[in-house]
């Protein structure tokens, strides 16, 4: 008896706080974008494509980008279910132990290729922009980095 009393004092506790968490209307989404204002280097991702989405592009261009995004989304398709056939992280864990530095190489040469393939795509971009919309984005781009600074 003495235990059922217990397990129900502990139910109706969390309970009591779980409602207290939902009703004081924390979102997690909203959590994630207030760290992203926060941290400024979380923000270069996806801020320059928000940017060049503000000059006055054309359908050509729109239409050039779009395919070279498809391109790209079909590409990181392919490697990752590659990726999940050939799980990469079992060449460097054995029965004898870690290998920490051939781990930390690979993910080194993950990250170069990461780094190779975003400078791709903002190449991509940047080429089809014309003189004009190139100087709007560099002055939004200075525009931004003087907001993020103050």
């Amino acid at each position: 008896m003495k235990t059922l009393k217990i397990l129900t004092i502990v139910a109706i506790t969390g309970l009591a706080g779980t409602m207290t968490l939902n009703a004081s209307g924390n979102d997690c989404s909203e959590k994630r974008y207030e760290k992203l204002q926060k941290n400024p280097s979380n923000m270069h991702k996806r801020s320059i494509m928000k940017l060049v989405k503000r000059l006055d592009l054309t359908d050509e261009q729109k239409s050039t980008l779009r395919d070279a995004r498809k391109a790209v989304r079909v590409e990181r398709r392919a490697k990752r279910l590659h990726a999940k056939r050939f799980r990469s992280i079992k060449k460097f864990i054995t029965v004898d132990g870690f290998d920490k530095a051939g781990y930390i190489e690979h993910a080194k040469t993950r990250a170069g290729i990461r780094a190779t393939k975003r400078a791709q795509m903002l190449e991509q971009t940047f080429a089809v922009l014309t003189p004009e919309q190139r100087l709007e984005l560099v002055d939004l781009l200075d525009k931004k980095q003087k907001k993020i600074v103050k």
